[in-house]
């Protein structure tokens, strides 16, 4: 009930106020998916950029290029870009096997401690929101900014379980 009621309003809200950047907004969501089936390229060059990017991989598998190189070392036709608009060859071409390895075991201990209990709305929420940015990370730099990247860790602390506290020894009564 609630999505179909905070949904309408929320377009509505949306297509009323102005849009703070041409690459925002509903007039832009609507624009762009018209000129896809209109025979544009639907995945904005993204596609290319992918392909490029596996390329550069591929050279460098081990240690990847670095933080922060994609706009000097990436795929020739995308240079300037700062990230290959893809969470999963961002970080494979940022560290290479390594550093995903390195990130995998960073994130080990929290699959561990997720709680996939959604029946309070606050988790169901945060749930969506983990969904939401881990699929959209598939398409665009969902992790290369800030913003997403604390409200992600925002959701995902929101859906961990309890640490188990235990018993202290030698405690006086």
């Amino acid at each position: 009930k609630f999505t179909f009621i905070v949904f309408p309003v929320a377009l509505g809200v949306s297509l009323l106020l102005p849009a703070v950047n041409p690459s925002y907004g509903v007039d832009r969501i609507i624009f762009s998916s018209l000129r896809a089936t209109a025979g544009g390229d639907p995945s904005s060059g993204r596609l290319e950029m992918w392909v490029g990017t596996i390329e550069k991989i591929k050279e460098r598998p081990i240690a990847g290029w670095g933080v922060e190189q994609f706009a000097i070392a990436g795929p020739e036709k995308t240079l300037g870009y700062k990230q290959p608009h893809n969470m999963t060859l961002q970080l494979l071409f940022s560290t290479g096997i390594l550093g995903a390895i390195a990130a995998l075991l960073i994130v080990m201990p929290f699959l561990q401690r997720l709680s996939w209990d959604v029946t309070t709305p606050d988790r169901l929420a945060a749930w969506g929101m983990i969904i939401g940015i881990l699929t959209f990370g598939l398409y665009d730099a969902a992790f290369y900014y800030t913003y997403p990247v604390m409200t992600f860790m925002l959701a995902v602390a929101m859906v961990l379980k309890p640490v188990e506290q235990k018993a202290a020894f030698y405690k006086s009564d």
